[in-house]
């Protein structure tokens, strides 16, 4: 996530980035018990608002735009977070991006380890599910996974205020733009055009809608803006974004 932690930063937003797991089980041994995991990362945002706040000298964070993004299981986690923010005591979410959320499969396909209801996310946060073509739902095994498990638990929030999207392989140019498990969490200097023309993008003005109500025919919506992922150097458009407001959507 390192580039993606990095855009956020530059444009001038504070990162919280929680250490909820040191080990591939520990403190939580995936989805047959995911709340150490949750309670790791509600311990480590307390202690990163409280370090920030206790010396006015530094940058202070504006809790009523809190945002959250989640890749994977941390995408499990970030859910499960905001579904209770209020009971924990954390910023409200004002807008969620969830990257291809899962869980890993140990205890069954669908998420088992999601909350059963999502009923506590805000009914006017913003929210992005992102899933890939060759991600978790490239096993048609799992095509009720990912964010095709998730979504159907934010029937509480309107469609115009969240989407379904998939990103597609695309080989036009080289090297080709892939759509694996992880397309947003570029490591240092791998950074490419859907990190650009989809995940920043998506991003930016995800959170500008939500606490601006700017962008967000960029961010929300089958709109052209928003399906967009820029263009190859010949001219050719890219795959673009494949938008709905209902699960599931299919590789």
């Amino acid at each position: 996530m390192y580039e993606l932690v990095r855009h956020t930063v530059r444009k001038g937003s504070i990162v919280i980035y929680p250490r909820w797991q040191t080990d591939i089980a520990t403190p939580c041994p995936g989805p047959f018990d995911i709340e150490p995991c949750v309670a790791a990362a509600v311990t480590a945002i307390r202690a990163g608002l409280a370090h920030l706040q206790a010396d006015p000298s530094r940058v202070q964070p504006r809790l009523a735009r809190t945002s959250y993004f989640g890749f994977s299981f941390g995408g499990i986690i970030t859910a499960n977070l905001t579904n209770r923010w209020a009971s924990l005591d954390l910023p409200e979410p004002r807008a969620i991006f969830f990257e291809d959320p899962h869980d890993g499969g140990l205890a069954g396909f669908g998420e088992p380890a999601l909350d059963d209801s999502l009923a506590g996310i805000p009914e006017r946060a913003k929210i992005q599910c992102h899933s890939s073509q060759h991600g978790v739902l490239a096993d048609p095994e799992k095509i009720g996974s990912s964010c095709n498990a998730l979504f159907p638990k934010l029937g509480r929030i309107s469609k115009k205020n969240k989407d379904l999207v998939l990103t597609h392989r695309d080989a036009h140019g080289e090297p080709a733009l892939a759509a694996f498990h992880g397309v947003c969490a570029a490591r240092p200097g791998e950074a490419d055009a859907y990190d650009w023309n989809f995940c920043w993008k998506v991003w930016d003005a995800l959170r500008s809608c939500a606490y601006a109500k700017h962008g967000c025919k960029a961010a929300l919506g089958d709109t052209r803006k928003h399906r967009s992922m820029g263009e190859w150097s010949d001219g050719a458009p890219i795959t673009p974004l494949v938008i709905q407001d209902e699960a599931p959507i299919r590789p």
